[in-house]
């Protein structure tokens, strides 16, 4: 056993500290998968990390597997070997095929103790180190793993702290699921909450106040057909005063066809909305303001290599999450480049858009966020205020299941699919009336918050239950769990007993002597 895996803790006096290779055989029989489309096939994927459950699986013939996999049977443990660090080891009752980066494993000690102990931090720890500095993709193979140190106990004791193991961790799975459950009903409760939002259906709309308080409201469809006329009007206004300035006299109206309307909504696939609603597109909701609609700067414009850890921030996927601005990874660059690209500035309450690589995450830019621009990665949007605030737009972008449909429906490319700036300004959102748009964006801040306070203790408490897990893992390999008899066999003779087996079990070599060559004079 060498220093770089030498075991940290003592042990009871009836355990003894052997290696792997001691206690393990790693069976190896790569055969053609194609003789063997019926059989299960096991791949890393398939086995949940920490635990060792044995996850959904489908057949060699499903997966379409081509190339040659280790034939396992069944009481073996299957360990994979790639990452080591994420910890998966299954023990499987069943005949198989598995993944090449796996091992089938038969244990000479019970196979139960080996497999808790395979998921044990120290063993994982320790198969790690044993690894190396390999970083792209850790990996451990048969040399490495023969001389990490393994714990035995007696054979009895091992199945007591099996048995133990079964009955303390079947309660923590039970607990770690009932989480889950939590968890994934406050995702669906957020999703309702946000779809509520963006359909009408979460706080009385301004139609129904209206006529419950008996007073006039202006329809969103009124508001954006006012605001777009303003629009045109003070286009009109500007290009006046610059045609009179070169002192030029407009001698009909033809100079107002070039205008340019920005893009109307497209409703006839479109659901029918609350009244007092309308669908507008995001060009029509966007600010009048120059590049009210963009993206960051591409090419030798940015390049990766002008990254640097300190100087002015550049927003990028990683800082836009799902409903929220993230610091995330500070990528930064030089006050020079900054100001070359200050154009491109994500400006607090601008609406912010991932376009490509993860596509559709929202957020608003915080009014604190100090001096950044955007990548390419990123579209900005300034919403015009008199119109639809930035939160309220952010939220249908996020939660409309009808936005996001139009939005995924055009994702473009293969090799990297995205959106453009085109099928962006087209997006069609639902509108509310302006001042039925506070109050939405108010009560999904209030449910949410209440989600995202669950959502932590639901995260603190699954951390908890992991910490738990290898606290009774390393006391039962401590042997701290379970009572020592001192009438069971010490795990010192049973060693013994496999070294004599194992070199019983070894062929024999015997001397065959050359035939002699007779000399010649």
């Amino acid at each position: 056993m060498s220093s770089r895996t030498k075991p940290s803790w003592p042990l009871p006096p009836t355990w003894c500290w052997t290696t792997f290779a001691t206690v393990v055989d790693i069976a190896s029989n790569l055969v053609d998968p194609k003789k063997w489309g019926h059989f299960p096939h096991i791949a890393p994927d398939n086995i949940e990390r920490d635990t060792g459950h044995l996850l959904e699986f489908k057949t060699i013939a499903e997966d379409g597997v081509t190339s040659p996999k280790h034939l396992f049977k069944p009481g073996q443990l299957l360990y994979s070997k790639i990452r080591p660090y994420l910890n998966k080891c299954v023990q499987v009752d069943f005949a198989g095929l598995c993944s090449a980066d796996m091992y089938p494993l038969d244990s000479r000690i019970s196979p139960s103790y080996l497999h808790h102990y395979i998921l044990s931090k120290a063993f994982v720890s320790a198969v790690s180190d044993a690894a190396g500095s390999r970083t792209v993709l850790p990996k451990t193979n048969q040399e490495q793993l023969a001389d990490v140190p393994i714990a035995v106990p007696p054979v009895p004791e091992q199945a007591r702290i099996a048995e133990a193991l079964d009955s303390y961790l079947t309660r923590l799975d039970a607990a770690t699921e009932g989480l889950k459950r939590v968890e994934a009903n406050l995702k669906r409760y957020r999703a309702s909450v946000l779809k509520a939002a963006v359909e009408g259906n979460l706080v009385p709309t301004e139609a129904e106040l209206a006529r419950t308080e008996e007073r006039e409201y202006e329809p969103a469809s009124v508001l954006l057909e006012r605001i777009l006329k303003e629009r045109r009007h003070r286009w009109e206004q500007s290009e006046l005063a610059k045609m009179r300035a070169k002192g030029e006299v407009p001698k009909n109206d033809k100079w107002k066809d070039k205008y340019e309307e920005p893009a109307t909504p497209d409703t006839s696939e479109l659901p029918e909305l609350p009244e007092g609603w309308c669908w507008a597109t995001v060009e029509q909701l966007a600010s009048d303001e120059p590049r009210s609609i963009q993206s960051g700067p591409f090419g030798s414009n940015l390049l990766h290599s002008e990254f640097r850890p300190t100087g002015k921030l550049v927003v990028g996927i990683d800082n836009v999450q799902d409903g929220y601005f993230s610091m995330g990874s500070e990528n930064r660059i030089s006050e020079e480049k900054f100001s070359s690209l200050a154009r491109y500035s994500a400006r607090p309450g601008d609406v912010l858009v991932t376009v490509m690589a993860t596509i559709g995450r929202s957020c608003v830019v915080p009014s604190g966020l100090e001096p950044a621009i955007i990548t390419k990665h990123v579209y900005r949007i300034t919403s015009d205020s008199a119109l639809v605030t930035p939160r309220c737009l952010h939220l249908a972008l996020w939660g409309s299941p009808t936005v996001r449909e139009q939005m995924f429906g055009q994702v473009q490319g293969q090799t990297r699919p995205g959106l453009n700036g085109e099928i962006l300004r087209r997006l069609c959102i639902p509108l509310p009336a302006r001042g039925e748009q506070d109050r939405i964006v108010a009560a999904v801040e209030s449910g949410l918050s209440k989600v995202d306070t669950l959502r932590v203790m639901v995260s603190k408490g699954l951390s908890h239950i992991a910490r738990l897990r290898q606290s009774i893992l390393r006391w039962a390999f401590e042997g701290k769990l379970v009572d020592q008899d001192p009438n069971d066999e010490p795990a010192s003779v049973l060693l013994e007993r496999m070294r004599s087996e194992r070199e019983a079990s070894q062929p024999v070599k015997t001397f065959k002597p050359e035939p002699a060559t007779r000399k010649t004079a």
